[in-house]
């Protein structure tokens, strides 16, 4: 499955844009919590052997 990091304009107006997936971590974003893995899911990023993984704070859903 593949997912897409969004962001209101409002929002990007009002804080900074990230410029890469590390500087998420200083933005209130929304976590997912997947019931098969139990805690928060990490967000990933990249493309064949260059994957990484991302831990935010926010909400939950």
């Amino acid at each position: 499955m593949r997912l897409v990091t969004v962001a209101s304009p409002e929002y990007l107006a009002r804080y900074s844009i990230p410029q890469r997936p590390e500087e998420l971590t200083s933005h209130r974003c929304i976590n997912l919590r997947l019931p098969t893995r139990g805690g928060l899911y990490p967000w990933e990023f990249g493309s064949g052997d260059n994957e990484f993984r991302v831990r935010v704070s926010g909400p939950s859903s």
